[in-house]
């Protein structure tokens, strides 16, 4: 397919002339992640039939960055699944839509419940199981591996084991920090105003020292004032409050995905420069500083992490799999 930017319209007759299959994302690290799935099953290819590796082969994974709007870019794409939709089944049958669900279907004024509870399918659209990518990565056998992936240290065995031991309460957090930031509207700064530096991690419990954040908030960078972080806080508190009721199992699909992803590693750099702590010959602070190098590689990192986790063939229902089932519903060219 060609670069050019093309309506909704002129994107589904380039499908119907085309004899490729059509794996429809939002965004870029969208398209990095299932290209990384595609890869490691073609990698795999010993173990799948021939007909299906050249069925994956001729995938294109394409994002809604090439069609033309003023529309969201998952508008875009369940746009173009609506349209493909009413084309015949040899145009359908070769096109599969991934969006993020974000918000949709929970319910998180007066309790946190998830209403839908698996993937959300209609037609060839399918919205993911959380909020977005990020969340399938909440759980902590990928997270294991990702954090030594991602950063070489002597001290990562006893890091990770303060990390594990707050894993849920981590979660707890993360989610409340979504949703007040969603009811404040902002999202965005509570994604890049949160530090290591503001956790408080003892032998029971862990916390975000308000204190400490409100002065980054209210520091030149965010200029955030107090009236709004008063307001910021308050809404947090009331959600943290709220997640004590609910299951760790929906509050890892409710947390926001890039908030969350960002938060377990705020929280793992603390764990770091705690475990550093105990060797007198180590300066903590350096050690948890690592961490925030090369970030750009965190996404990939702790992708391929989950990815090889997984099985090549796909067997059974689980719905943590559900992106690698992607490639099975178009290489088998039905649900």
């Amino acid at each position: 397919m060609n670069g050019l930017q093309l309506t909704p319209e002129e994107y589904v007759t380039e499908i119907i002339m085309s004899e490729d299959r059509f794996l429809l994302l939002e965004g870029s690290d969208d398209q990095d992640f299932f290209t990384l799935i595609c890869n490691y099953l073609k990698k795999n290819g010993a173990q799948i039939s021939a007909e299906k590796l050249d069925s994956l082969k001729s995938i294109v994974i394409d994002t809604a960055e090439r069609i033309q709007g003023e529309i969201g870019n998952r508008d875009k794409i369940e746009k173009i699944c609506e349209l493909v939709s009413q084309e015949s089944s040899n145009v359908n049958r070769r096109v599969v839509g991934f969006v993020d669900r974000e918000f949709r279907g929970f319910e998180y004024d007066n309790y946190l419940k998830d209403h839908i509870k698996t993937h959300k399918i209609n037609n060839r659209l399918i919205w993911s199981r959380g909020h977005s990518i990020e969340n399938y990565f909440f759980e902590i056998s990928t997270l294991k591996e990702a954090f030594n992936d991602y950063l070489v240290s002597s001290f990562y065995q006893e890091a990770f084991e303060i990390f594990e031991s707050k894993f849920n309460h981590t979660l707890r957090i993360a989610c409340a920090l979504s949703l007040a930031g969603l009811s404040a509207n902002l999202l965005k700064l509570i994604d890049r105003s949160l530090d290591w530096q503001c956790i408080d991690i003892t032998s029971t419990s862990i916390e975000i020292n308000l204190e400490k954040w409100s002065d980054i908030l209210m520091s030149r960078k965010f200029n955030l004032d107090q009236l709004r972080i008063r307001n910021l806080f308050n809404q947090f508190e009331t959600y943290l409050n709220r997640t004590d009721q609910c299951d760790i199992e929906t509050l890892r699909w409710l947390s926001h995905g890039h908030i969350g992803f960002n938060f377990m590693f705020v929280v793992y750099t603390k764990c770091l420069f705690i475990a550093t702590s105990s060797d007198q010959r180590k300066n903590p602070s350096d050690e948890a500083k690592k961490v925030n190098k090369n970030k750009d590689t965190r996404f990939p990192t702790v992708a391929n992490a989950w990815i090889r986790s997984k099985s090549v063939e796909f067997q059974g229902n689980d719905t943590h799999d559900f992106p690698l089932r992607c490639f099975w519903i178009l290489v088998n060219e039905r649900y």
